[in-house]
C-alpha cells in the first residue's frame, strides 16, 4: 500500500496537467500558497488533537465533490463527518507527531499535499488502550475566494 499513495499522487498530478487544471505560477506566488497551506494543515492538526469536530470540519470542504478514502472506505462530507464524530465519542486523546508535508501547486487555486507522520490515538475504553500507528496522506485543496479548504483527503495507516 505504501508503493500505492505515491502512484495516485503522481496520476492526480499527469491528470490535472492533461485537463488542463495546471497554470502557470509564480515563484513567490507558490510560495505564499504553500505558506498557507503549511498554516492550513497545521491548524487542521491542531483542530484534530483537540477533538473539536466544529474547528476540524473548518478545514474541510462542505461541497459534493469532497472525497475522504480512509483504509478500504470512500466517505462523501456527511459520512465523514459522522465518522469523525462517533470517533470522537470513542477517543480519550488523539496526538500526530513526527509529521512533514510536500506540496505540489497546481494552479492558483488547486494544490496536491502528501504527507506522512505518526498517530497516538488514545481509547476510553480500556480494552483498546494506546494504539500507535503510522500513516501517509495525500489530498487535494481548492481555494474558494481567499479561503483554502481541503476537497480530497486519502489516508492510510499501519500498526506500529
Amino acid at each position: 500500500m505504501k508503493t500505492l499513495i505515491p502512484i495516485l499522487f503522481l496520476i492526480a498530478l499527469i491528470a490535472a496537467g492533461i485537463s488542463g487544471y495546471a497554470q502557470s505560477v509564480s515563484d513567490k506566488e507558490k510560495s505564499e500558497i504553500i505558506e498557507q497551506h503549511q498554516a492550513l494543515l497545521s491548524e487542521t492538526i491542531m483542530a484534530w488533537e483537540s477533538m473539536n469536530v466544529e474547528k476540524v470540519f473548518a478545514s474541510y470542504a462542505n461541497h459534493p465533490d469532497f472525497v475522504e478514502v480512509m483504509m478500504d472506505k470512500a466517505n462523501n462530507y456527511a459520512a465523514f463527518k459522522q465518522r469523525v464524530t462517533e470517533t470522537f465519542k470513542s477517543l480519550q486523546s488523539f496526538k500526530v507527531s513526527d509529521y512533514k508535508y510536500e506540496y505540489v501547486v497546481i494552479s492558483p487555486t488547486i494544490v496536491l499535499y502528501k504527507g506522512k507522520g505518526t498517530i497516538t490515538t488514545t481509547y476510553r475504553n480500556e480494552s483498546r488502550g494506546t494504539v500507535i500507528v503510522d500513516f501517509i496522506q495525500t489530498g487535494v485543496t481548492v481555494k474558494s475566494g481567499s479561503t483554502w479548504k481541503i476537497i480530497q483527503s486519502h489516508t492510510t495507516q499501519t500498526l506500529k
